[in-house]
């Protein structure tokens, strides 16, 4: 795991984010990685630098996995060191506005938020993580209209190939300034990880309103979890709002998941507050984000 020992992430996450492979057209504007190995060969720590714009503003998210018998000998500060030379060297002197670095930590990982501070990063926002139990016994409702005739001609459905390009324009026009710091992951790399039997397209009418991107959680066995990686449905009625997420948890307990957790920047967690409560969501953490401001 990476960011929260709440929300492991799954193995895609991981990959695509310390070793990504070349073929998601939109990628990273730069891609690092460091390996640190003990004197037997075996991987011991691993470090990467990502760097993308996120609308007017260039950001590199960085990540850290030590391996927890090494902790405490001071590869940490080293790979931190070697994470802030390489974002240097693309942030420094971007067009637009101040670049930034960042990272989540979790609340609980007090030694990494104690060498993070150290360096100079300050949390600046918080993380909100919530999640919920789907139950062994169907959800109620089968219907894919959302809220019936509260809200006429709203409609949820798996996501398509066909739905890439106005997904992606979703996701570009309406830009969440912490989205990538808290993943990692492009637009494009998002949509290109996540399943598209549990996803979900909201339309009004034949138009592509907001979206719903999930990714199962398959990092132990028997794992019957999903993670919810990106939500958005702008300027739609809370009944719309609840109607989708309803939707989502019925399309997950019919595949088998019990359990949806979502991580929520706080632009996504204002957007959605009522309907999350609405819909059983609870609360299980709140991580502090911390980054450094280029200026």
């Amino acid at each position: 795991q990476v960011e929260s020992p709440v929300v492991p992430q799954p193995p895609s996450i991981l990959h695509r984010t310390f070793l990504p492979s070349g073929d998601v057209e939109g990628g990273p504007l730069l891609h690092r990685t460091l390996a640190g190995r003990s004197a037997d060969g075996s991987l011991i720590a691993i470090g990467t630098v990502r760097v993308a714009d996120e609308g007017d503003r260039r950001m590199a998210a960085v990540r850290a996995i030590i391996a927890p018998s090494w902790r405490g000998r001071g590869i940490g500060r080293a790979l931190l060191s070697w994470q802030d030379a390489t974002a240097l060297l693309v942030l420094v002197g971007a067009p637009g506005e101040p670049g930034v670095i960042g990272v989540p930590i979790a609340a609980s990982m007090v030694d990494r938020r104690r060498l993070y501070t150290a360096a100079g990063f300050s949390a600046a926002t918080r993380l909100e993580v919530v999640r919920r139990h789907l139950g062994d016994s169907p959800l109620e409702g089968r219907t894919s209209r959302v809220h019936g005739e509260a809200a006429p001609g709203w409609c949820a459905r798996p996501l398509e190939s066909g739905d890439t390009d106005a997904v992606l324009e979703l996701l570009r026009d309406l830009p969440d300034p912490h989205a990538f710091l808290m993943h990692a992951l492009t637009h494009a790399e998002l949509l290109a990880l996540v399943e598209p039997g549990l996803s979900r397209v909201v339309l009004e009418g034949d138009t592509v309103r907001g979206y719903v991107l999930v990714v199962p959680l398959a990092s132990r066995p028997g794992a019957d979890s999903a993670v919810i990686l990106a939500i958005s449905l702008p300027g739609a009625a809370p009944e719309v709002r609840d109607g989708v997420l309803a939707d989502t948890s019925r399309t997950l307990w019919s595949a088998g998941y019990r359990e949806v957790m979502l991580a929520l920047t706080p632009a996504r967690a204002r957007e959605w507050a009522r309907s999350l409560t609405a819909q059983s969501f609870q609360g299980i953490a709140s991580d502090p984000l911390y980054t450094i401001e280029l200026h």
